[in-house]
């Protein structure tokens, strides 16, 4: 990712799906303290699933420790997450979310509205 100048995003991967303004906040800070923004930390693509199985789209941006965390299960924090893409047919029509969830207790702790295209 090349960022602009704060403004701005230039975002080089083809299949991001991130909202500009949601490149430079990893989506999971809420859950639990994020290694960034710490100088030279840089937030990575968060591929659903991941790209060893097949995931080509990015929905979200992440921090080095939750994206480890998500993707592996290891524990952060005393916290195990989980990750994935669900949606929801309402009276406004069908919605997309990413949603962080306790891996342990099935609790969904973050919830983001998507683009799925």
């Amino acid at each position: 990712m090349r960022a602009e100048d704060g403004d701005g995003v230039s975002c080089s991967y083809k299949d991001c799906r991130v909202p500009p303004e949601r490149h430079f906040a990893c989506a999971a800070s809420a859950v639990s303290k994020c290694w960034s923004p710490m100088p030279g930390v840089v937030l990575q693509h968060q591929h659903v699933p991941k790209r060893s199985q097949g995931g080509k789209r990015c929905h979200v941006m992440l921090c080095a420790g939750h994206h480890d965390n998500i993707d592996n299960g290891t524990r952060y924090e005393g916290l195990r997450l989980s990750n994935r893409i669900t949606h929801w047919d309402g009276d406004g029509g069908e919605k997309w979310y990413y949603v962080i969830e306790d891996r342990d207790t099935d609790e969904v702790l973050v919830e983001l509205g998507v683009k799925h295209e």
